[in-house]
């Protein structure tokens, strides 16, 4: 994969999809997908270290995650912290919160 253009905040392409939001100094990934057929190939990986290279270099300093339960694994690798889970209406959720320090 070549290198990505974070100029909209949405991209998409036969291999997988991207959403991201920025408000003044903090990022949030609001949602990455990788199509089934080419997970677990370093797609997923790829998208997420080029944008924290993105980030970088627009002096963001924090980037912003709800992160599956499932996937707690996969952003611990690639830097995230991860926090509590999350509640809502009293009830636990799937997710948790999770951020990356820039």
């Amino acid at each position: 994969m070549g290198k990505l253009q974070f100029q909209k905040n949405f991209i998409e392409n036969k291999e997988f999809r991207f959403q991201f939001t920025i408000k003044k100094n903090t990022a949030k990934i609001e949602y990455i997908g990788v199509k089934p057929r080419f997970r677990k190939s370093g797609i997923g990986k790829d998208v997420v270290m080029q944008f924290i290279e993105f980030c970088k270099k627009q002096n963001i300093t924090k980037i912003e995650i709800d992160c599956y339960k499932k996937a707690v694994e996969f952003w611990k690798k690639v830097g995230f912290e991860i926090g509590n889970r999350q509640v809502a209406y009293g009830t636990i959720q799937d997710y948790y919160d999770a951020h990356y320090i820039l």
